[in-house]
This record gives structure tokens, sequence and C-alpha cells, in this order.
């Protein structure tokens, strides 16, 4: 008897452990299903936390600051010492490039939030309250929405100065019409379906309405042009720095690297090639998430 009692125990301990790895299994098997299927958004995603991984922990690890002058390497070549090279004034490309990852990415992610939320509400209250409100606010996006995005960010900034959190308020501001005309479309068609107008005649109040009803139904389309947006808060961002209206130096912005790499095109063509590259590579990402959730959240486009 003592016998037995001792081997039921792992008998039965055995099938346990076989559902555990099992179910380990699947798991990695969806996973492994889920990024074939999504291949934009796995890309995407790689980039983007490859970006944001370089930018937030690389500078902790380089031996240069960004800061730093080697007036002994003016223009210096892409060598062991100086992985990326050195600027007309004998900083470390590299380390310039790795903090320069930080302020793209702050602007990227500050700025489609900003537009989203602000575009959001006033395009979901155009939609549900409708009349004279839904005229004056639109009419507003319109007049907004007339002018190119770059030139009203440019504008913008010329009127409340320079700098990253200017830049991000400017190309938040000009990206707001596309949410609010995307969230009233959205608004609209949600109010007019049957569980919306079910749910006003039992009595639920607008707030609940939005809250429950419509807000929830729409995020996901919000989401995916929002991480579009963000592939063009960095490329206008660039542009404003590369005008000379971006961040402030000494904060290094690529837009203002590329501007400072264009000069010596012909002694030290990396100085413009490598944060042009690095612009390109991460509005690629923040556009190729954008492709995948919308192939992801929009069951029209499945």
């Amino acid at each position: 008897m003592s016998t037995m009692e001792q081997v039921a125990p792992g008998a039965a301990q055995a099938p346990v452990s076989n559902v555990k790895l099992a179910t380990t299994g699947n798991r990695i098997l969806r996973s492994r299903r889920f990024l074939q299927k999504h291949r934009f958004l796995t890309i995407g995603l790689a980039i983007v936390l490859s970006v944001t991984l370089i930018g937030l922990v690389g500078p902790f690890f380089y031996p240069y600051d960004h800061t730093e002058q080697d007036w002994m390497n003016i223009l210096a070549a892409p060598s062991r010492e100086h992985l990326l090279g050195t600027d007309d004034l004998g900083r470390d490309e590299l380390a310039r490039l790795m903090v320069g990852a930080r302020i793209s990415l702050l602007v990227a992610v500050g700025a489609a939030i900003g537009a989203s939320v602000i575009g959001s509400v006033i395009g979901l209250f155009a939609g549900y309250l409708g009349g004279w409100t839904e005229s004056a606010l639109m009419r507003l996006m319109d007049a907004l929405y007339a002018f190119p995005s770059l030139v009203l960010a440019i504008a913008l900034v010329g009127i409340i100065g320079a700098g990253t959190w200017q830049a991000i308020f400017a190309i938040s501001i000009a990206a707001v019409p596309k949410f609010a005309r995307l969230m009233r479309a959205q608004t609209l068609r949600l109010r007019d379906s049957d569980y919306v107008v079910a749910s006003m005649v039992a009595g639920a109040s607008p707030l609940r309405l939005i809250s429950r009803h419509i807000v929830p139904n729409a995020v996901g389309v919000v989401i995916i042009v929002a991480s579009s947006t963000a592939g063009f808060a960095v490329l206008t961002e660039a542009s404003l720095s590369f005008l000379g209206l971006g961040v402030r130096p000494p904060n290094p912005a690529w837009g203002s690297m590329l501007k400072s790499g264009y000069q010596f095109l012909d002694r030290a063509a990396w100085l413009a090639v490598i944060p042009g590259f690095a612009i390109s590579l991460l509005v690629l990402g923040f556009n190729l998430i954008g492709d995948g959730l919308r192939d992801l959240l929009d069951p029209r486009a499945r």
C-alpha cells in the first residue's frame, strides 16, 4: 500500500506537466502564426522598438557624449574610435544620432497623441451634437485643412517660437483636422446604428452612449491613423529642424544633423546620408505599423 501511495502522486502529476507543455507549445505556435500573418506590423514594431532601445539605452553605454568636441578629429571618417565618424566640430556622430532618436520619438508620440485626442474630441462633439455646433467646428477644421500640414506647422512655430515642445504643439495642430473629420464620420455612422438607437430608446444618457458605444467602436480607426501620423510627425520635425525652426542647439535633431552634413557632401557624405537614412527608417517603421494595425483592427481591410 505504501508503494502504491508513493507512485500514485507521480502518475497524477505527469499529465499536468504534459498539459502545460502542450499549452506553451500552442501559444508559441499561435504567436508564430500571428507574426507570419501580420508581417508589416511585426517589421514596423521591430524597427520602432529597435530605434527606441538605441535612443534610450545606447547613450548610457557609449563612451562619447553628444556635446563632446574632439578638435583633433574634425570630419573624421567612420573608424573603430568613432563608429560613424565625427562632424565639423569633432562631435561623435553616433552619440548625436542616438540622442536625436529620443527627440524624434518624443515628437512622434507626443504629436500623434495630441492630435488624436484633440481631433477626436472635436469630431465626436461635431458628429453627435450636429446642428450649428457641427457646422462651426467643421468649418474651422476645413480652414485648417486648407493649408498644407508642413506650411501650417512652419507658421505656428514661427508664431510661438522654436523648440521641442513647440514643434510637438505645431505638428499636433496641423494634424488635428484629419482626426476631427475621421471621428465625425465614425460618430455619424455609429449614432444611427441599431444598438445605439436601442440604447437611446431604453433611456441611456448621452455620456453613456458616447463612452460605451461610440468611442470603443471608433477607437480602432483612430489608432490606425495615429500610427501613421507618428511617421508624419518624424518627417515634419526633421523638416522644421532642417529649416532651423525645430529643436534648439546643442540638442541634436536628425533634421539639423542632416542640414549640417549637407554642407560637407563632397568631403564627408556620411554626415548627411546617416541621419537621412535614420529618418527614412523610422518613418517606414511607423507606416508599417499603421498598415499592420489596419489589417488587424479594421474588419473591412481583412
